[in-house]
């Protein structure tokens, strides 16, 4: 790693939103094919309602067998992916390249405003059409924007019908789409798609700013991993190795869900894939603890396989305080934006909420210094509403309460006596609109770089499996 890319990374501020997710590690999932089997888990949170809300791993499965793949890989090749993260890319391909079976076959493309294949046919990985394709991307200039959806559908199109082999994608690149808006209603086609052939998209998230929420998001649906770029020398032999081990492992695709009737609730609204690498995980709200049975019909490795998981939830626990923030959200479109990945992912998911709540109550301290007890009030319940458990933003409100009780004028001053002078006296001029400066309508500036400590908490001991769907089942009763 040169030291000029290492300054570039170092400098990278990508904390914005879940855009930070992903960064502490260089991989969502566990890639160990050596592991045992991981068992399945609810954990539970009785939110301020009385709600009981839940997160749910699946599990991961056994497969006995390891299938040869056909493997579709793009590079991106947009105006962001120049200079040293053009060669990393090209460095991480072709070492994904050299650590695949000489069964498997591949078809590189390059990608930005329109996928362009750069070998016609699907080929060995050591093969001259192969290895020209990677000639062919050193020769490109990157330029224009990346269309992410129009990506998903070319992938989902342009692998054979063979029934004998697995189907893998590979995306190196930022997941950063300028080209085309990605909705709820696209992305959810999309994937469906990509799930209805078979298909698990996995990615290398690199370039100077990564939309690996959305990377996350297409990986959690389509049963597949994300792996992101980070400053450390055996970077991008990791990926190069993490994205092959990917490829060999095998997914379960659902197409039938039986649900007990103590679930009231769940998200995704589609069952997700389960991996044999990793876990998968759902949410939602179940009305009792009583154990639960759930029964998932579909294929493995091209063999139909029903799977049956036998669940009794855990207590409330505090280091889920986060699920209602989490399912409120999944619930505004049936959770089709969810980056958790994994058990994995789910502890990301959660950091990012808890510094998000540390920063909202740092701007409530803020409020108290000038005296606002009113926005410092504002800014803790943003913030014990993102992460209840907050000492911090339990602090801020209780400040400003007693600061607000406090407050010998009252919220509301009463007006000054009338002018010993009577009326000749001149209007009194007005104040001034922000005697401290700034814009007092972006009060999250700065503010927002003071993370809360990681909570490893969540699904920290036991990692659970993927989930995977097909066609367009839905997580109801049959």
């Amino acid at each position: 790693m040169t030291k000029c890319r290492s300054r570039r990374v170092v400098l990278r501020v990508v904390c914005l939103g879940l855009m930070a997710f992903g960064l502490q590690s260089a991989c969502f999932a566990q890639l160990n094919s050596t592991q045992d089997k991981l068992s399945p888990r609810m954990a539970t949170f009785d939110n301020a309602e009385g709600e009981t809300c839940f997160s749910l791993s699946l599990g991961s499965v056994d497969a006995d067998v390891q299938r040869p793949s056909d493997v579709i890989v793009f590079v991106d090749t947009s105006a962001s992916q120049t200079g040293v993260y053009k060669q990393d890319s090209i460095s991480v391909l072709q070492g994904f390249l050299s650590s695949l079976n000489s069964s498997d076959r591949v078809k590189v493309f390059a990608v930005d405003l329109d996928p362009v294949p750069l070998n016609q046919e699907f080929s060995s990985p050591d093969s001259a059409d192969v290895q020209s394709s990677i000639d062919n991307l050193k020769e490109r200039v990157a330029l224009g924007s990346t269309d992410v959806i129009k990506m998903l559908n070319t992938a989902a199109d342009s692998f054979p019908k063979a029934e004998d082999r697995n189907r893998n994608v590979i995306y190196i690149g930022d997941g950063v789409g300028r080209a085309g808006l990605v909705t709820d209603k696209s992305l959810s086609k999309a994937t469906r798609k990509l799930v209805k052939n078979e298909i698990p998209f996995s990615s290398f998230a690199i370039g100077p700013d990564r939309n690996i929420e959305l990377l996350a998001a297409i990986a959690n649906h389509s049963g597949g991993n994300v792996i992101a770029d980070v400053d450390q020398p055996s970077s991008l032999d990791n990926a190069a190795r993490g994205l092959a081990a990917t490829v060999h492992e095998s997914v379960f695709w659902p197409s039938s869900a039986q649900l007990p009737e103590n679930i009231a609730s769940i998200y995704p609204n589609v069952c997700p894939p389960i991996r044999s690498d990793r876990d998968s995980v759902v949410f939602g709200k179940v009305t009792s603890r009583e154990p639960i049975t759930l029964q998932l019909s579909g294929k493995l490795n091209g063999q139909k396989e029903s799977i049956v998981r036998e669940i009794t939830p855990e207590d409330s626990n505090i280091d889920f305080a986060f699920l209602p923030s989490l399912i409120d959200v999944a619930s505004k479109n049936g959770g089709i934006r969810l980056p958790t990945v994994g058990s994995d992912g789910v502890r990301h998911y959660a950091r990012v909420l808890d510094r998000t709540s540390d920063s909202m109550a740092n701007l409530g301290v803020r409020a108290l210094a000038m005296n606002d007890a009113k926005a410092a009030a504002t800014f803790a319940n943003a913030a014990l509403e993102r992460n209840p458990a907050g000492i911090r933003g339990q602090q801020v409100a209780m400040a400003a309460r007693l600061r607000a009780q406090d407050n010998p004028f009252g919220d509301t001053p009463e007006p000054a006596d009338p002018s010993p002078f009577g009326d000749a006296t001149e209007p009194a001029a007005p104040a001034a609109d922000n005697p401290f400066g700034g814009n007092a309508e972006t009060p999250f500036g700065d503010a927002t770089e003071t993370p809360a400590p990681a909570a490893d908490t969540p699904f920290g001991e036991v990692v659970e499996a993927p989930e995977t769907v097909a066609d367009d089942p839905l997580f109801a009763s049959e």
